[in-house]
């Protein structure tokens, strides 16, 4: 993934720079990273390594892509005397952005993979304290199908894995629908290329 968002991240600023501007650069990331989360919602139990590594290049080089040319913009219209404050509004956008998107995005998956526990007979079969603890995270749900007796322990442990992927691929499913809207906005909005502010 670093690797990926690396190379995006020198791609994503020649190209802004040199041949087909800031908009269409950091558009096309947002849609990347779109792509990939709807791809990584679409995952099963099957899914394998090669997969998941072309999901996380792909979702990289989008970031990549958005990232410089974006930072780029910001600075841009800002004076040279006011540089440090630019770059402070950038790295401040970039935290709360990040925060809200963990904040909003796990609150989503937390409550959908404690609603699909909830609601599933194999759970509801276990003692309240036990329920307690699987609803914690996917760690702790699969160390209760762990010491589960017989045949109860794969139903736990199947169970717990599709309520993971069910909040996840929610969250997914946002983020994608986020990335959409962000890709939009940057065509409606976004200058063609930077604007310099005049010294």
């Amino acid at each position: 993934v670093a690797l990926s968002i690396a190379v995006g991240s020198v791609l994503g600023t020649r190209l802004a720079v040199s041949r087909v501007g800031t908009k269409i650069v950091v558009f096309v990331g947002l849609v990347m990273m779109a792509g990939a989360f709807a791809w990584i919602n679409a995952i099963d139990l099957s899914v394998g390594y090669p997969e998941m590594a072309a999901q996380m290049v792909l979702l990289g080089a989008g970031l990549g892509l958005t990232t410089a040319p974006a930072t780029d913009s910001i600075m841009g219209v800002v004076r040279p005397e006011q540089a440090g404050a630019g770059s402070a509004v950038n790295d401040a956008t970039r935290q709360v952005g990040g925060t809200l998107g963990v904040a909003v995005i796990g609150s989503i998956f937390s409550t959908l993979y404690i609603r699909h526990l909830a609601d599933s007979p194999v759970l509801q079969g276990l003692p309240a304290p036990v329920r307690s603890v699987a609803e914690e995270g996917l760690a702790q749900g699969l160390a209760v199908a762990a010491q589960s007796p017989g045949t109860a322990s794969g139903a736990v442990r199947d169970t717990v894995t599709e309520a993971f992927l069910s909040g996840m691929g929610a969250g997914c499913l946002t983020a994608a629908g986020i990335c959409l809207a962000g890709a939009f906005f940057v065509l409606a909005v976004l200058p063609a290329h930077p604007v310099r502010s005049q010294a």
